[in-house]
């Protein structure tokens, strides 16, 4: 998990739902600062083997299937990085994922089903899309990984509320208006005072209509009853 705005975030959000958080950055700032959050800041290697619920927010590979080793029996990944490229399952097609889950079957109700750690579950339905489709992906060895939405971004989905999706296009606003003033190449974080002022409005905002930025309830939201 990348020490990001949406890294950040991420690991806020588990922690305060009682997850113990591993992280791992290859930027030292960034993993002292997770240390001082309350999460375990550690070598790629074992926060990969320590943690069940395996968040990716690099915006760029972070890991390969060759790395899939490294993951605990049972893992489940979980994009929520910019790009459909974190976990480098954008590369794998629906037929491969198919062929090698023996499982995966579909019902007349038109849903896939398959069966993970021992538990019969529903993947998705069919009449979505195979690009959406959460995918049981089976090992030689026995472990299986369970990839939500085949590796694509699941963060920015078309039934967030617009109530709570503005501090997400706020940020992405901010993030082309401060690229097209960049002179140099790389990665670069947005200014953690715009950041602040964006959570600020957002979460001043969500409170005049009783909601609270950082336990999101939509139901009693007219946008989502819809």
């Amino acid at each position: 998990m990348k020490g990001s705005a949406v890294g950040k975030a991420t690991a806020d959000a588990l922690r305060r739902r009682g997850y113990t958080v591993f992280v791992t950055d290859v930027d030292p700032a960034k993993m002292a600062q997770a240390t001082a959050d309350g999460c375990t800041a550690c070598a790629r290697e074992q926060a990969l083997g320590s943690g069940t619920l395996v968040f990716g927010c690099t915006g760029r590979t972070s890991l390969p299937t060759s790395d899939y080793g490294l993951l605990k029996d049972g893992a489940v990944l979980i994009n929520g990085a910019s790009g459909n490229h974190e976990f480098g399952l954008h590369e794998v097609s629906a037929r491969k994922f198919e062929n090698g889950d023996r499982d995966a079957v579909v019902g007349k109700d038109g849903y896939r089903r398959s069966a993970f750690r021992g538990h019969d579950i529903i993947v998705g339905d069919t009449a979505e899309g195979e690009a959406i489709q959460n995918r049981v992906i089976r090992g030689k060895s026995g472990k299986e990984i369970l990839a939500l939405r085949s590796g694509y971004v699941v963060n920015m989905t078309l039934g967030l509320p617009p109530e709570y999706v503005q501090l997400t296009l706020g940020l992405l606003l901010a993030g082309c208006l401060q690229a097209v003033q960049e002179t140099s190449a790389g990665l670069k974080d947005i200014p953690d005072a715009t950041q602040q002022f964006l959570v600020g409005r957002t979460t001043k905002h969500l409170a005049k209509l009783g909601h609270d930025l950082h336990a999101p309830d939509f139901r009693s939201l007219a946008s989502w009853a819809a």
